[in-house]
């Protein structure tokens, strides 16, 4: 039996471990000794001010029957009854196959174990709203289903959704971690084959979807309704006709989650989508157009094209056509980290060379431009970015402003910079597109608690699976040596800031000599948990979420700026800083 826990790294490839991290852009969620620590039985219930949208179902169908079938599905499964009944779901094609009668009395005679007390219905009679209220991850307006449900099996799992006999999620089924992380447990026997049976699809669905439902802490912000992603994911999963077909199936599903955290992992089943050459440059879309934002390599031929420059049209396609077409499939927490993955994905071809329609200094030309492997290019990125690994990079301003790049902190020289930042009269700290799990970790050890709070973690309540209960962290000062850093920080934000990165502006940005800048943020932040599809298919989406002290949200929002963001790119290609630049106005210092 094998566990359906993360996988293996052992078994990728060093190009597909560098393509996932670089396509994907995610939070690295790390342990670290100033993390709240959760207490799933004493903390207090968070409340979301709204709730889940509802969605009905008016006829007798077949994909009413599977919806139904997951559902149900999921109740049994993280509400247990006495004699570990539950659907088989090696048969849910069988199940689904069943007319209105049959289909009653199947969940009649699963539910018959269930015997519920003239007591038990008096009080679930009294309590279902103030339950409901309290249960905030669920909308239970399908339990008065009166098409596919009667009033007997409607009691029975109303009795066991509420929880009225406290009966609690077996550990061979899920797990939490003290940092709150789920561990979902279940083992699965089929999972390997490249591009599983209908049946063996369906099973990855409804257990992905319950997980979500029960537990997901950002359910409630999402676009949709869940229960109608399910409904229109159905036939997804159930007529995929290819490979290609499931991938697109899964990526279509978590992309409804509206979270940079959600995605695929495996790099193979990326570039089986996408492809795995990029061009050597990478684009940012600005007031509607897709200008070339940064080059990747300096070393390898970009075929005369520099930043600034238009992109029209990849091998005949608008740009804004290949756009439309990516969008349904890519997760991201706002329109700014979403449009972020898109950028990315439209320059991956399984093409080596592609012809680009351009615009460059208001002349509109077409070009054959030879695009790279991705493994190669992001080797190139890592060995550019190591060149600072011994190094100080603090760069030094009039006034004696100095300017860290956190990307360029290691290991090594993490302490010597820290101690030369000490030196300074301002800092300028940039956060964007930070992503070094090692140096986060010594970051978050040289913040320190102050007495107020300033964030809270939110987390799902494993003992009662629709529940969320949250903890306060407190506010966070820089302190090197055991001196406070109190010279004034100006820090720097983009798209590209995610996870721990904004957890850092967040525990900072309450001390009054910090301010914000940039372009909205991820809107991304919290651990995360991990799911296998059927055909070894790993995702990962958040299992906390993280949140100011006063609940105010940052997930989809991004963190608090104190200058609104007035561009996004220097589109007249003369390559100049305009975030660096500004924090330098805003401390008075001539660049």
């Amino acid at each position: 039996m094998k566990n359906n826990k993360i996988l293996d790294q052992s078994i990728f490839t060093f190009f597909s471990a560098i393509l996932i991290i670089s396509i994907f852009t995610s939070c690295n969620n790390i342990t670290n000794q100033n993390e709240p620590i959760i207490h799933v039985k004493t903390d207090s219930v968070f409340i979301y001010p709204t709730k889940n949208k509802t969605f009905n179902i008016n006829k007798f169908t077949t994909t009413g029957k599977y919806y139904y079938l997951c559902k149900v599905w999921g109740v049994l499964n993280y509400h247990p009854l006495p004699e570990n009944e539950n659907i088989d779901l090696a048969n849910i094609q069988n199940l689904a196959n069943l007319d209105n009668k049959n289909f009653r009395q199947y969940l009649t005679n699963l539910l018959k174990p269930l015997v519920v007390s003239y007591n038990a219905k008096q009080l679930l009679e009294k309590s279902a709203d103030s339950l409901n209220n309290v249960y905030t991850l669920l909308n239970n307006n399908w339990l008065n289903d009166t098409i596919y449900l009667n009033k007997e099996i409607t009691t029975k799992l109303k009795y066991l959704v509420l929880g009225i006999d406290g009966r609690e999620i077996k550990p061979d089924v899920l797990n939490q971690s003290k940092e709150g992380i789920i561990q979902y447990n279940i083992p699965h026997d089929d999972f390997v084959e490249e591009f599983p049976n209908s049946n063996l699809r369906l099973l990855g669905l409804f257990h992905y979807w319950n997980l979500i439902n029960y537990f997901y802490p950002y359910k409630n912000i999402i676009d949709k309704s869940w229960d109608e992603v399910l409904y229109f994911s159905i036939n997804d999963f159930l007529l995929a006709k290819s490979p290609i077909d499931y991938d697109n199936a899964i990526l279509k599903l978590i992309a409804n989650l509206n979270d940079g955290n959600s995605k695929i992992k495996e790099a193979a089943i990326l570039t089986r989508v996408y492809g795995n050459f990029v061009p050597n440059f990478r684009m940012k879309k600005v007031s509607g157009n897709y200008f070339i934002s940064a080059i990747r390599s300096v070393d390898l031929d970009n075929y005369g094209l520099k930043i600034g420059d238009k992109l029209l049209a990849i091998n005949g396609i608008p740009i804004s056509d290949l756009d439309d077409a990516i969008s349904p499939f890519v997760a991201g927490g706002n329109a700014s980290s979403k449009q972020r993955e898109i950028n990315k994905l439209i320059l991956v071809s399984k093409k080596e060379y592609n012809v680009l329609k351009i615009e460059s200094n208001k002349t509109v030309f077409t070009k054959h431009v030879q695009y790279y492997d991705y493994g190669i290019l992001a080797e190139f990125g890592r060995m550019q970015e190591k060149e600072w690994e011994n190094k100080l990079s603090v760069v030094w301003y009039p006034n004696n402003v100095a300017y860290l790049n956190m990307n360029h902190l290691f290991d090594d020289n993490f302490l010597p910079n820290m101690h030369e930042v000490m030196r300074s009269s301002a800092l300028i700290l940039d956060l964007r597109g930070f992503h070094n799990a090692v140096v986060e970790s010594k970051m978050l050890n040289y913040i320190v608690e102050t007495e107020n709070n300033s964030v809270s973690t939110i987390y799902p309540d494993v003992y009662n699976p629709g529940i969320l209960r949250y903890t306060n962290d407190r506010i966070h000062e820089l302190v090197i040596d055991g001196k406070k850093y109190d010279h004034q920080i100006i820090i720097i934000v983009d798209e590209t800031t995610q996870g721990l990165g904004e957890y850092i502006v967040k525990t900072l940005q309450f001390n009054n000599n910090v301010k914000v800048i940039g372009s909205t943020t991820a809107g991304t932040d919290g651990k995360v948990s991990y799911f296998v599809f059927p055909g070894n298919i790993g995702v990962e989406f958040n299992s906390t979420g993280v949140c100011y002290y006063n609940f105010e949200q940052t997930q989809r929002v991004g963190v608090k700026l104190d200058k609104l963001p007035t561009y996004q790119i220097d589109t007249t290609g003369n390559g100049e800083d305009l975030f660096v630049k500004e924090a330098l106005q805003m401390l008075k210092v001539k660049p």
